[in-house]
């Protein structure tokens, strides 16, 4: 009779590692695509902001190719 609760205290005790380990995993998960999310929306809104720079400059006449851009912003470049 020992012997099967020694059993069944080793099959709790790994089912909790498991469990343990999971919710671990899925949680690092969670976190890495939250902080991808983020990191791609900051891009977006700095190509959004660089591209109606851009459009300014061009509007008034630059060439795409005398324009530089760089975190959100932009600027001739002759």
């Amino acid at each position: 009779m020992e012997l099967n609760n020694m059993k069944l205290s080793n099959i709790h005790s790994n089912t909790t590692t498991y469990i343990a380990f999971i919710v671990t995993i899925v949680s690092l998960l969670s976190i890495s695509l939250y902080n991808t999310g983020q990191l791609i929306k900051a891009d977006y809104e700095a190509y959004q902001s660089e591209s109606a720079c851009v459009r300014t400059y061009i509007a008034q006449g630059i060439e795409r190719k005398d324009i530089s851009t760089a975190n959100g912003t932009c600027q001739i470049e002759y």
